[in-house]
């Protein structure tokens, strides 16, 4: 079965979409053992030291991770063996099917899950159902109920929980390792149409900062605004920008204008000021963004969206990538062909982090 896409100009993520041409496409913190109630925190996060200058698919690569072990007081931990879970109507359960790499994703959201807790797992469900929602329409798919939705959530909670669970127990510690759930509408084989699928993986290890590549390139994306249908284009790109020793690869428009990373946002501080890009209906709404852009105004800010280039980004006051796995992470370093822009990070990068950090609340299905 072929997948209809989204229409790639549209421009708003709203949980109401609307109808639109159907197009094709080809198949394809504080330990939780501190306190019983304490808020749990990413037990990887690394709080930076404070800096004397200068500040959206969202995580790390979704491609295959490499299970690896993690050290902690000397013992080292059994690599977590990723699961591939298919609903069923009922429950998440292990289907063989599942185990390949999915034929066409045609919606997903992933985040980091520490303890047993995330920050803001309801932005996620709400990001990932408004694009199931729009897929649906467009193929004239049914869209899952809000009950049917509040159903797979509290199956979604009890697999991730029990994974929590078995590595804790693997690894003979009081915690055990971040997690990277995945969840996605994808088609697999055996099945004839999109199935809801959830993997579970082990996270990769947070970083102090982070280095950009410029391509050169036109982002590649064929929908930015729904995170999933692109995932593959975006894991070559960041290959491109790991061989040449760099964390993630810059998008831009035929402009130059940056858009985002091709696993995260990109926003800079200018002049007190926050930031984003302009050109919405180009870029994906990113979890940690909008969280970011929420404090920012809350703590009287300016949060403002405008076009900027790398060049740009010199005259500002720093740099900060974006996403759920990440959290706030400074860049430091642009590759621009045979040449290298450092930054230095935003002042309160390191309270920001621990802000970040903080935002880790244990699972519920409510949104």
């Amino acid at each position: 079965m072929r997948a209809p896409r989204p229409d790639a100009q549209r421009r708003t993520v709203d949980p109401a979409p609307t109808t639109r041409t159907v197009r094709r496409a080809r198949g394809m913190m504080t330990p939780a053992s501190t306190a019983r109630h304490a808020t749990p925190m990413p037990q990887t996060i690394k709080e930076a030291s404070p800096m004397t200058e200068s500040q959206p698919a969202d995580d790390a690569s979704d491609g295959p991770l490499t299970p690896g072990g993690a050290e902690l007081s000397g013992v080292v931990r059994r690599p977590f063996t990723p699961r591939a879970l298919v609903w069923n109507g009922e429950a998440f359960v292990d289907d063989v099917r599942a185990i390949e790499p999915a034929l066409d994703i045609l919606a997903a959201d992933s985040w980091r899950s520490s303890h047993g807790a995330a920050a803001h797992f309801d932005l996620h469900c709400l990001r990932f159902e408004a694009g199931v929602a729009r897929w649906a329409l467009d193929a004239g798919l049914p869209i899952p109920s809000a009950r049917e939705w509040a159903s797979m959530r509290r199956a979604m909670i009890a697999a991730i929980l029990t994974a929590h669970h078995d590595t804790h127990r693997d690894a003979g510690l009081e915690t055990g390792q971040d997690l990277f759930p995945r969840i996605g509408w994808e088609m697999i084989g055996g099945h004839a149409g999109p199935v809801f699928v959830l993997r579970i993986r082990a996270c990769p290890p947070m970083r102090d900062d982070t280095t950009l590549l410029w391509t050169g390139l036109t982002d590649p994306r064929l929908h930015p605004t729904v995170k999933g249908p692109d995932i593959e284009r975006l894991g070559k790109l960041r290959g491109v920008a790991a061989s040449r020793g760099c964390d993630d690869a810059i998008l831009a428009d035929p402009n130059r204008t940056v858009l985002e990373a091709s696993t995260g946002s990109l926003v800079w501080w200018y002049e007190g000021k926050i930031v984003l890009p302009a050109h919405r209906e180009r870029v994906l709404p990113g979890v940690t963004e909008t969280m970011v852009a929420r404090r920012a105004a809350s703590l009287g800010m300016q949060v403002v969206r405008a076009n900027a280039r790398t060049d740009d980004w010199g005259s500002g006051q720093g740099v900060w990538f974006l996403n759920s796995v990440q959290g706030i992470s400074p860049v430091t370093r642009v590759v621009i062909g045979s040449r290298a822009m450092h930054l230095a990070p935003f002042v309160a990068t390191a309270e920001w982090r621990h802000w970040w950090g903080s935002q880790f609340r244990p699972y519920s299905p409510s949104l």
